[in-house]
């Protein structure tokens, strides 16, 4: 079975100090069929500098002014031409070098498959907190998987790409139609993406990302409610605890 091509995305803007390492995690893939892309937002922070020493393994770059991460993404998807597509941004990382080698290699099949997901390892100042995916059913309220750690048929998200009209959570209104028009999904229990949560787009906007999340589930019951209130919960733990508080808590709560 002949390998399937994967797109690999990073869009960026001004990561002078991310940049580089999300680079190198793509380029040093043992998969041999990746088409990397790079859309730039027009950065003047030496973003671009540092873009342009790996050109010889970026299939397509450009560096342009944009409408937001969304419309970033929506680029690389017009451009994009493997039979799956990952977004990887900026500060973003592979869990590990082989990551595409262990979801595509070894003639794994996916026929029937629109999506395939898996877990993350979030990075919160250095904290690593392993992130399990939810069961699809909460696609019903919020986003069960993190997006950097999902593959989507390129020819589904050509065929619609992200609403602009949502700033912060155009993903989950892409993952949400696909789930509610009954298209696959395939969970494979592997740790996919390290997934660097400080200073993130959604994290630093994420009352404004509650709010366009429950404009798009159009849920009002219990299960809504609870989800309200865990969401509010996790903001105000990232908003006032910091990594070491975080740190010195969970040593209190681990028994040996």
């Amino acid at each position: 079975m002949n390998a399937p091509k994967v797109s690999v995305v990073t869009v960026c803007y001004h990561a002078v100090d991310t940049i580089e390492k999300t680079i190198l995690s793509v380029v040093h893939q043992t998969y041999q069929n990746i088409e990397y892309i790079v859309i730039d937002g027009g950065s003047k922070d030496g973003t671009v500098d540092i873009v342009s020493k790996y050109r010889d393994r970026i299939a397509y770059f450009v560096s342009e002014r944009d409408k937001g991460i969304y419309d970033a993404m929506n680029k690389a998807i017009q451009v994009a031409t493997g039979d799956w597509i990952n977004f990887m941004n900026a500060g973003d990382l592979f869990a590990t070098d082989h990551t595409i080698d262990d979801i595509f290699g070894q003639a794994a099949d996916y026929t029937g498959q629109d999506v395939i997901y898996g877990d993350t390892l979030y990075n919160y100042n250095g904290s690593p907190i392993t992130y399990k995916a939810k069961p699809l059913s909460t696609l019903d309220y919020r986003m069960a998987f993190c997006h950097q750690s999902s593959y989507v048929r390129t020819a589904l998200m050509k065929a619609s790409g992200f609403e602009l009209r949502y700033r912060f959570v155009a993903d989950y209104a892409f993952f949400h139609h696909l789930y509610s028009t009954g298209h696959s999904f395939h969970y494979i229990p592997m740790v996919m993406t390290i997934y660097s949560l400080e200073g993130g787009f959604s994290h630093s906007n994420i009352l404004k990302m509650m709010r366009e999340e429950h404009l798009i589930s159009q849920k009002r019951d219990l299960k809504w409610f609870g989800h309200l209130l865990y969401t509010y919960q996790s903001f105000l733990l990232h908003r006032f605890i910091t990594p070491g508080m975080l740190n010195k808590l969970r040593k209190l709560f681990t028994f040996s």
